[in-house]
């Protein structure tokens, strides 16, 4: 709480004219008016939005229809299953004349191994892999879309200080899965961890991949605007960065592994289109009073 007082009073002085955050850069967004209403098209609303700033008006629903349906990846694995049996055998034998006689037996553990070869259904909940997005965002909407992974939170704030609000693939925690077949809630439980091993159909939270829009920053603070949203949304940039970053979040590594060799898909991955979008910069006031009210709330 203590906390949340003192920035208050930090954001609070700007209101007298005083310099609180060292760097300050928020751009207005359009509104788009119609939602996310799938478990998998954010990546297309997110990229409609930013069509909007550069004053394409193209439809939610048309654009849905042209880049494709959910998105699933199959996993082929090998996996080995131990088997552990208790076998009676002979602790002392005594030769006779035609041969042994055991006089004691005793219990003893063998264990039997054998690999058995799976293919497990993954689904990421975006919608296309970036690198298959943008090219059919180029192809159909705009040349001028880009993609890149493993990028930097520099990098991030630099395509923002000249005005290219990009889009960034989260991880969100908070969202339900329903799993379809056994078959795809082994391949979860085997990517996320034993937590997972739930009943088929029953859903559990477990993160899926999710696009927003960056469209501003601070020293603490990332300015954003989700799919399910017209209003101006904040985290906190440990919060940001947690989710963007996957191996800083309980991902273990076997499902960044999954997708580099199967989707081609990493950690930090940006989106956007590479012209200064026609769109105006918030001044500071407007920035502190989104901050203010998102700290209230939390």
């Amino acid at each position: 709480m203590l906390v949340k007082v003192l920035k208050l009073s930090m954001l609070c002085c700007l209101l007298y004219g005083s310099p609180v955050f060292a760097k300050y850069n928020l751009w207005e967004m359009p509104t788009v008016g119609e939602f996310q209403n799938d478990e998998w098209s954010c990546g297309v609303h997110s990229a409609n939005r930013l069509l909007k700033a550069v004053e394409q008006n193209e439809s939610y629903a048309e654009m849905r229809e042209v880049l494709g349906g959910e998105y699933k990846f199959d996993i082929n694995i090998s996996y080995r299953i131990r088997t552990k049996v208790l076998e009676e055998v002979c602790d002392s034998w005594k030769k006779v004349l035609f041969g042994s006689v055991c006089l004691a037996k005793k219990t003893v553990e063998k264990i039997f191994e054998e690999t058995k070869d799976l293919t497990l259904p993954i689904k990421t909940n975006s919608g296309l892999p970036d690198k298959i997005l943008v090219k059919k965002l180029q192809t159909y909407y705009r040349s001028s879309f880009r993609v890149a992974d493993r990028r930097t939170f520099s990098d991030l704030t630099q395509l923002i200080d000249v005005g290219k609000m990009p889009m960034a693939l989260i991880h969100n925690w908070s969202k339900t899965r329903q799993f379809e077949s056994k078959a795809e809630l082994a391949g979860i439980g085997i990517l996320f961890g034993p937590e997972a091993s739930v009943i088929a159909g029953q859903g559990i939270d477990i993160p899926n991949f999710h696009w927003i829009i960056i469209n501003g920053y601070d020293d603490d603070l990332v300015y954003y605007f989700d799919t399910y949203y017209d209003e101006q949304q904040v985290m906190t940039k440990a919060d940001f960065m947690k989710q963007w970053e996957w191996k800083n979040g309980p991902i273990s590594g076997s499902i960044d592994s999954a997708l580099n060799i199967y989707e081609d898909m990493h950690p930090n991955t940006l989106l956007w289109i590479d012209e200064a979008l026609p769109i105006s910069k918030n001044l500071p006031f407007r920035g502190v009073m989104v901050a203010i009210n998102s700290l209230i709330l939390q």
